[in-house]
This record gives C-alpha cells, structure tokens and sequence, in this order.
C-alpha cells in the first residue's frame, strides 16, 4: 500500500514538475535575441508541456483514480438525469 501511494506521488510530482518546466522554458523562450534560439525553445517547451499532459494522465491511471460517473455506472445508475418529455 505504502509503496503504490509513494509511486502515484512521486509520479505526479514528476508530471506537475515536467509540465511547469515546459511553461517556463516557453516563457524564456519568448525573450531570446534572436529566432535561431527562441525558436526552438519554444518547440521544446512545447514538447515539455504535451509530455507532462502525458505523464499526468498516466500517473492518474496508475493511481486508479476515477471520476464520479464512473461510480455511478458502477452501481447501476445513470451518468445524467433522464428528461421526462
């Protein structure tokens, strides 16, 4: 138990931090002298932000967090209230 609450923890601290680093990298890149090094800073930081996307969602799945629908259609309820027409 303890060791998968380390690895979730561990693995969204990864994520969060992997995603912020791409934001920052972006952010510095808008401030560079010239398009050879703006350029592909921003790319990179591009990249740093979709694989911490990546890693979030990941990291989630390990953890098996769900939603609240989920429960729902668990117990056999409907995810939405029906219309009455």
């Amino acid at each position: 138990m303890l060791k998968i609450i380390v690895k979730g923890l561990a693995g969204r601290l990864l994520a969060y931090g992997v995603f912020g680093l791409g934001f920052w990298v972006l952010y510095r890149s808008m401030f560079q002298p010239t398009l050879w090094t703006g350029v592909p800073m921003g790319v990179a930081g591009g990249a740093l932000i979709l694989g911490g996307m990546y890693l979030i969602v990941t990291a989630r799945r390990f953890t098996g967090a769900t939603r609240g629908g989920d429960k729902a259609e668990e117990a056999g309820q409907p995810d939405t209230i029906p219309r009455e027409e």
